[in-house]
């Protein structure tokens, strides 16, 4: 979105790990109070996700927060990460 470049699916994931981050952590990924950091951040800078978050949820935000559009998962591949083995997404449709 910074790049004005239009929203994939794999931005809409992009997204997904941005609430999901911030529901689990309390701040957005990345986040600054100056814009212009927020967007260095975004751009370059590196995801930390915290020490008390479980094994698999680091794992699935490392995955669906990847930089590189190409390497993130779809969205049926992420529905189907260990993290979200518990959903029975027939039933939330």
């Amino acid at each position: 979105m910074l790049s004005k470049s239009g929203v994939s699916q794999s931005g809409d994931v992009y997204q997904i790990g941005v609430v999901l981050y911030e529901m689990l952590v309390g701040i957005p990924p990345f986040y600054n109070d100056n814009i212009t950091i927020l967007y260095q951040n975004i751009s370059k800078g590196k995801l930390k996700v915290p020490k008390y978050l479980s094994k698999n949820v680091k794992n699935l935000l490392n995955k669906i927060l990847n930089r590189d559009p190409n390497k993130r998962p779809t969205i049926e591949q992420m529905k189907k990460d260990v993290f979200f083995a518990g959903i029975d997404w027939k039933v939330l449709a």
